[in-house]
């Protein structure tokens, strides 16, 4: 019983740190649409694309793909 009991701890601390994030992206996300213009965003990612290395700016599309379908925007 106790190392289930363990287990549904780590598991609930995970999906607590999930969800934390989760609510930060939204957070970010939302800053982002209402104080930047859609010019700036593109612009944004073009200095991203050129300036950072082809594997980070890989993760940053990843990262910003699942916060457009895990947040709503505008």
């Amino acid at each position: 019983m106790k190392d289930k009991l363990a287990f549904l701890e780590d598991e609930r601390a995970a999906v607590k740190i999930a969800l934390g994030q989760l609510k930060a992206d939204q957070k970010a996300l939302n800053r982002a649409v209402n104080n930047r213009s859609v010019e700036f965003a593109h612009a944004f990612v073009a200095a991203a694309e050129r300036g950072l290395p082809a594997e980070v700016f890989s993760q940053l599309e990843q990262r910003a793909a699942l916060m457009l379908e895990t947040g709503s925007v505008g």
